[in-house]
């Protein structure tokens, strides 16, 4: 059995933590770009995890593409929305979604009984 250094254990549990209160301020955070912000924070905390535990490719591939591109693309997204008290307005294919989304379910309902 492999003896685990304290410092291993130590970066374990800063992340763990890191992690669980970044996400904590994603669903409590009123700022939906803070909240963005804390989001990034989080997957980098789960990246660092990934290194600590040894899966260092699933670590580069967490920050490459969740803190490199998710993020910034919500942080975008967030950034160029315009008039966000005002609310969204409603939406005219409300029916035609309806619809076409109980198709795919009857579709796949039919498939899933089939096989």
């Amino acid at each position: 059995m492999t003896e685990i250094s304290t410092l291993t254990t130590v970066a374990f549990w800063a992340a763990s933590a890191m992690t669980l209160g970044l996400a904590v301020v994603v669903v409590t955070q009123r700022d939906v770009f803070r909240a963005a912000i804390a989001l990034a924070g989080s997957f980098m905390g789960v990246g660092i995890l990934y290194f600590v535990l040894s899966a260092e490719f699933v670590g580069v591939v967490q920050i490459l593409v969740y803190v490199g591109a998710i993020s910034v693309l919500m942080a975008f997204a967030v950034m160029f929305i315009q008039d966000i008290a005002a609310g969204s307005r409603p939406s005219q294919g409300r029916l035609a979604g309806a619809i076409v989304a109980a198709l795919v379910f009857a579709a796949l309902a039919f498939t899933a009984y089939n096989t």
